[in-house]
């Protein structure tokens, strides 16, 4: 995943927020957050090889989102209740929004990357915004075919 070994890295859902685990050398688990020098660190190492991969690192949980997003609101949408879609879709794009917006907004006021399309966005500006230009427009084409 992300060019990174299999055995080296596991996604964390149980936790606020869910997160990525790297696997150091001396096999500890090291998680972003309070241990985010050691974190970077681990993930150079474990990246070194696939540097192309560092950029789809960092906004692979936004895709992810998206892409569970287009899976769960689809199913309720035609198997449960067309409302009840509709209503987890506003849900959705608030949160996901809301925390695009919050990274920028941390971004501005202390010029250090806050969450991960400030960080996506450092790394590659243009990719940065097609990403997110493209998460729009799938929230936006859901709102007018569900």
């Amino acid at each position: 995943m992300a060019g990174i070994p299999k055995d080296s890295i596991k996604i964390v859902l149980n936790r606020n927020p869910a997160h990525v685990a790297l696997k150091n050398n001396d096999g500890i688990w090291i998680e972003p957050g309070e241990q985010m020098d050691n974190y970077i660190s681990v993930y150079q190492q474990l990246a070194k090889k696939n540097k192309d991969f560092s950029f789809w690192f960092v906004l692979a949980g936004l895709i992810f989102q998206t892409f569970m997003f287009i899976i769960l609101t689809t199913a309720l949408a035609f198997f449960l209740s067309r409302s009840l879609a509709i209503y987890m879709m506003i849900l959705s794009a608030i949160l996901t929004f809301g925390y695009i917006l919050f990274d920028f907004i941390m971004f501005k006021t202390r010029s250090v990357p806050y969450g991960d399309a400030c960080v996506a966005l450092l790394m590659n500006k243009s990719e940065t915004f097609f990403v997110l230009l493209t998460i729009v427009i799938t929230y936006l084409l859901f709102f007018t075919f569900i």
